[in-house]
């Protein structure tokens, strides 16, 4: 699993963190068998770049860029 985009939410009853491969179409994303919960731990262990961003604040958004890095993404929480 590679992660493309991430944001994180208000907490609602989970971390707030919303992971995206970003290439997602509005037809998937309004699948909800598309959609899971995981312990934030767990997508750490598969994608470990997300662990120096894992503090951030809500209404933080990240996206990974050509070279494979995160970098600060434009987001306001709906």
């Amino acid at each position: 699993m590679c992660t493309g985009r991430i944001r994180r939410d208000s907490p609602y009853s989970d971390c707030g963190w919303r992971f995206l491969a970003g290439d997602e179409s509005d037809e998937y994303m309004e699948g909800a068998d598309n959609h899971g919960i995981f312990l934030l731990n767990s997508i750490c262990n598969y994608d470990p770049d997300i662990i120096p961003l894992q503090d951030s604040p809500p209404g933080t958004a990240y996206y990974r860029n050509e070279q494979g890095i995160f970098e600060l993404d434009r987001y306001e929480e709906e």
